[in-house]
C-alpha cells in the first residue's frame, strides 16, 4: 500500500512545473465546525474510514513533509497559503470541489488536467454551495434538501447568480432563498461551514460581511 501512496505521490510531482516551494497538506483532529456544529459531518459517524488512512497520512508527512491542520481542515490551510500573497503564481493540486474557492490554477490529479479559477468564478463557486449544500458534510440547501447540482426548477436561481456581477449582491439573494423558505438561521452556520479560510483565524462570522 505506501508503495502504490509513494508512487502516485512522486508521479503527481512529475506531472506538475517545477516549482520553487511544494507543501502537502493534511487535515488534523480538531475542527472548528466539528465543534461548533454538532450536525457538520454528522452523516459520516457510522462510515467506516478507510482501514489505511492513519498510515498513509503519517507516511506523507514522514517521506513528503506533509502539515497537519489545526482546528480546521486542510483546505483552511491550502487558502491561507495561497492568500498570503496572490502575486505569486501557485497550482492547487486536488480532487476537491471545494477548493474551486480559490482562484488561480488547479490541477485534478485523478482527471490529469490544469484548469483555472478566475476570482469571480471562486466566489460564486461558495455562493452556489450556500444554495444547494453538501451531502458529502451533511450541510443543507437553502430549502433543506442537498444537491449536487441545479435541478432543471431551480435553473433560474443559477441563472441569476451568474448573471449577477456584484457579490454581494449574489448573498443577498441567496440570504432571500433561506428567508422564504424560514432557513434563515441556517444561512450564517452554514456559511461558516462551508467557507474557506483565506486570512487566519477568519472564518465566516467573523467577517462581519453585511448581507
Amino acid at each position: 500500500m505506501l508503495d502504490d501512496l509513494y508512487n502516485s505521490t512522486t508521479q503527481l510531482l512529475l506531472d506538475l512545473p517545477k516549482a520553487d516551494f511544494i507543501q502537502f497538506y493534511l487535515t488534523g483532529v480538531d475542527n472548528f465546525r466539528k465543534t461548533s456544529y454538532d450536525w457538520y459531518k454528522a452523516n459520516r459517524v457510522d462510515m467506516p474510514r478507510p482501514e489505511h488512512l492513519t498510515i498513509g497520512k503519517r507516511f506523507l508527512e514522514k517521506e513528503f513533509g506533509a502539515t497537519w491542520s489545526k482546528n480546521q481542515e486542510a483546505d483552511d490551510d491550502i487558502g491561507i497559503e495561497v492568500f498570503r500573497d496572490l502575486s505569486v503564481p501557485c497550482i492547487i493540486a486536488h480532487i476537491d470541489k471545494d477548493l474551486d474557492q480559490f482562484p488561480g490554477k488547479h490541477y485534478n490529479y485523478n482527471k490529469k488536467q490544469f484548469y483555472t479559477v478566475t476570482e469571480k468564478q471562486a466566489q460564486k463557486w461558495f455562493v452556489h454551495q450556500m444554495v444547494l449544500g453538501d451531502r458529502s458534510d451533511n450541510i443543507l440547501g437553502f430549502d433543506g434538501l442537498m444537491r449536487k447540482e441545479y435541478p432543471k426548477k431551480f435553473q433560474y436561481i443559477y441563472e441569476t447568480i451568474e448573471m449577477e456581477d456584484d457579490w454581494i449582491e449574489c448573498l443577498r439573494y441567496v440570504w432571500d432563498l433561506y428567508n422564504q423558505h424560514g432557513q434563515q438561521e441556517r444561512f450564517h452556520d452554514n456559511a461558516d461551514c462551508l467557507w474557506l479560510l483565506k486570512e487566519p483565524d477568519k472564518n465566516w462570522k467573523k467577517l462581519e460581511i453585511e448581507i
